[in-house]
């Protein structure tokens, strides 16, 4: 238990939250209904708010299209999409959608952007970033169009 423990300890100071999940499922499986089973799932529940935010600083940190042109944003488009994935119905949930779909415009996977976009208008009919995921679909859409 100590050696799973120190694993998941590990990984998380090394933002690998992965592995860090893999070492508390495996104290939750060995130990259940323990006072070590019921340690390790509140650090599971508190992984993914700590990941979500990691995710989105090292996104913004990496995303510089601003004075860029054609210049991808993979980097940040990792992080964006990680940011996505960790909680793909969270309250940042939209922020990070949009801004994989926006990166993945610099890399010019527009095909992908667009379907990431239509996504974002779909899951988040609410969200505060519905306008900038309208104006850049459309923008998308008349860039692809233009090449074609």
């Amino acid at each position: 238990m100590e050696d799973y423990n120190y694993q998941a300890k590990l990984a998380l100071t090394k933002n690998d939250y992965k592995t860090a999940r893999v070492a508390l499922n495996k104290i939750i499986e060995l130990y259940p209904e323990t006072a070590y089973a019921t340690a390790a799932q509140k650090a599971l529940d508190g992984i993914v708010p700590v990941a979500v935010a990691y995710y989105k600083k090292k996104g913004d940190a990496n995303y510089h299209p601003e004075g860029h042109d054609g210049v991808p944003q993979t980097k940040a488009r990792e992080f964006y999409e990680s940011m996505y994935n960790e909680d793909p119905d969270g309250p940042k949930a939209d922020y990070a959608l949009y801004y994989w779909a926006r990166a993945l415009g610099t890399e010019g996977k527009m095909q992908l952007e667009i379907k990431l976009l239509q996504q974002h208008l779909e899951k988040f009919p609410k969200s505060k970033m519905r306008g900038q995921a309208l104006y850049l679909l459309g923008f998308t859409y008349a860039c692809n169009n233009i090449r074609q």
